[in-house]
């Protein structure tokens, strides 16, 4: 007995303290309120012996009340003169705190860690350590889309720039070191980013910040043609330092139910000459606009150019605001103006109908929706093809 006592004050006398060389945490805000925390630690073991974790049990309470609380029942060991990492989970009621503290902005955090350890002879002793540290709440990063600017190419590929307003609710600076985003539908990832320049939010302060992407517009309206809605899940990760905490990484899912526009349809029915004349000539295009998407949709500020052959014919403005009900179709009158000086010879072939040429539209215009995820977008467009105007002249005239 007398040795075994040796022993056990040789190790508590000559005991040091395994320190504590990195710490990785990551915490995922979930929609019923918690938050789901992993957190990495390294930790260096510095005696000439192994030591055993056996166990571990963690809680944080403020006045008395469990908000956090987790364990690690598998066996840890730190070897001798070496650094070892492992991985502690835990749970935390994120919405009772928000609740129970929405008029203070900290509190007195109690730690309390429970485990069992064993050294050389000496198994599962058991520790109670804990922990009193006052500590700020850190509320959650509020995103608000603001509007989207949408440029597609001919491949299909739409090229996003996505305005958000970013909110801290925060009583004090949070400082965005990085954002990273992705999207899923249905469980096919169709885009991601990042934007990687620092951003200072004051307390209370708000920031619109432009996240760019790319989207595969042409895979989406292919997948997705014919259907109302799908699952759309946005992740957002961002690493966020605050006066308590340095790069913590957050994780915020937005996981919901979204409309689907997959198409709008333009088909040109007739065109109708209003005036003709040796300098210029008038023309009104009557074209139909389909919406076959499930909300009704509306367009404004359409600013629109055409060209032939590489000439430019008409560049024009369509103020009235076009309202598209959804599952349905619209008739509308766009005004051209052709100056037949410049554009001479492809103005007479087109209007006599001798050739069929080349055309190219470039619009940009805004759509608006009921729905406030997509709310305000601006498009810019292309599309070309062949028509002969000519024809559909001609057979105008004849009706």
């Amino acid at each position: 007995m007398l040795l075994c006592g040796l022993v056990i004050l040789a190790l508590v006398l000559n005991f040091k303290k395994p320190d504590i060389l990195a710490t990785d945490s990551i915490i995922t805000f979930t929609e019923d309120g918690k938050i789901l925390g992993k957190t990495t630690i390294k930790l260096s073991n510095d005696n000439h012996f192994s030591i055993k974790i056996d166990s571990l049990h963690y809680t944080m309470k403020i006045y008395g009340k469990t908000y956090l609380s987790g364990q690690k029942d598998s066996q840890l060991v730190l070897a001798a003169h070496t650094s070892s990492s492992f991985t502690l989970p835990y749970i935390v009621e994120a919405k009772a705190m928000d609740e129970d503290f929405k008029n203070q902005d900290s509190a007195v955090n109690h730690f309390l860690i429970d485990c069992y350890v064993s050294i050389w002879g000496i198994k599962k002793l058991h520790l109670v350590i804990p922990v009193a540290k006052k500590i700020a709440f850190l509320k959650q990063p509020v995103l608000i889309s603001d509007h989207n600017y949408v440029r597609v190419n001919d491949a299909g590929i739409a090229k996003v720039n996505l305005v958000v307003n970013v909110a801290n609710p925060n009583k004090y600076m949070v400082q965005m070191d990085s954002l990273v985003y992705s999207l899923f539908i249905e469980g096919q990832k169709y885009l991601d980013g990042e934007k990687l320049k620092k951003i200072e939010l004051g307390p209370l302060d708000t920031q619109k910040i432009n996240l760019p992407l790319n989207f595969n517009l042409k895979k989406f309206m292919k997948d997705f043609k014919g259907r109302d809605s799908a699952i759309f899940n946005f992740n957002v990760e961002v690493l966020i330092s605050t006066p308590d905490i340095k790069q913590e990484h957050i994780v915020i899912p937005l996981h919901k139910k979204v409309p689907l526009i997959t198409d709008i349809n333009i088909e040109v029915n007739r065109v109708k000459i209003k005036k003709l004349g040796l300098n210029n000539c008038e023309l009104t295009a009557y074209v139909k606009a389909g919406n076959p998407n499930p909300v009704d949709l509306k367009a404004n500020h359409l600013h629109y150019i055409v060209k032939v052959e590489g000439l430019q014919w008409a560049d024009g403005v369509y103020e009235k605001t076009i309202s598209l009900p959804k599952k349905s179709s619209v008739d509308l009158e766009f005004p051209i103006h052709l100056d037949t000086k410049k554009i001479a010879k492809s103005a007479n072939d087109y209007l006599s109908g001798d050739k069929v040429q080349n055309y190219e539209i470039a619009a940009d215009f805004n759509v608006k929706t009921p729905d406030p995820t997509l709310k305000n977008i601006k498009m810019d467009v292309k599309n070309n093809g062949i028509l002969h105007i000519g024809k559909l002249i001609d057979k105008a005239k004849k009706k």
